[in-house]
């Protein structure tokens, strides 16, 4: 697994999804996760290279913004363990390791009355048709 391009995936997903009320939660906990991040850099030794007030104003509908968001991140995610621990409980409450989208392919000779698409399955499913 490549952790990197999970959080990429991630990110830009909960930035898609922030319209949403679910993805807009999402996306306000990863904004205040970085801004606690970059606090905690600036009060140190080192001087923060973004304000902590920039980490809330990134528009997620900006792709270049959210592309700044995902590399300070990642970076960021290395100089500071807190922040490794705090992303890597956000990534398993946005449904863990496999965030993103699901394809599912029918190929022209398959026939298919209903399709189900869906992503992991923790617990028990009941179809009732």
């Amino acid at each position: 697994m490549d952790i990197d391009a999970t959080v990429i995936q991630a990110v830009t997903t909960a930035a898609s999804a922030a319209g949403t009320a679910a993805g807009g939660k999402a996306w306000e906990s990863l904004q205040a996760m970085l801004t606690r991040a970059l606090k905690r850099r600036a009060t140190g030794a080192e001087v923060a290279t973004v304000e902590p007030a920039a980490a809330v104003q990134v528009d997620p509908g900006n792709e270049q913004q959210v592309r700044e968001l995902c590399g300070v991140l990642l970076e960021r995610r290395e100089q500071d363990p807190e922040l490794a621990a705090e992303l890597a409980g956000w990534l398993r409450a946005q449904g863990g390791t496999h965030i993103g989208r699901l394809t599912n392919s029918l190929n022209d000779k398959a026939r298919a009355d209903q399709v189900i698409q869906t992503g992991q399955i923790n617990g028990g499913i009941t179809f009732n048709m």
